[in-house]
């Protein structure tokens, strides 16, 4: 699950993991994160990860990964993380300029000297 990661990377996937494993001790009857279904994915996605879809996309890839690793080592006959939908980000909402950042003439500071005095 290392390889080529950056050190932040593993540590937040192992965060994640870690999340993960108390959710399905509190939470399954079978307390294995090894059987977990895409049912209980959503689940903790939906109610023990912030609601950031950022925080989601990361969660959601911790288990893509996670679940691939122990398929490719038998741990499991089944990546059930694979049929997760995938998650966009989500659009940004455009900010409003402020009519003095939108008006065409110059601040009072680019005019130049004031002719009054």
């Amino acid at each position: 699950m290392s390889n080529y990661r950056s050190p932040y990377t593993v540590e937040l996937r192992g965060y994640y993991l870690q999340r993960l494993m108390i959710w399905t001790q509190d939470n399954t009857e079978h307390r294995s994160v090894l059987k977990l279904t895409l049912v209980d994915f959503h689940a903790w996605l939906s109610k023990d990860v912030g609601p950031a879809i950022s925080t989601k996309r990361s969660a959601r890839s911790t288990l893509s990964v996670f679940y691939e690793w122990a398929e490719t080592i038998g741990k499991i006959k089944k990546n059930p993380a694979r049929k997760l939908p995938t998650m966009r980000n989500s659009i940004g909402i455009p900010t409003t300029l402020a009519p003095s950042m939108t008006s065409n003439e110059p601040s009072n500071d680019q005019r130049g000297p004031s002719m009054s005095s």
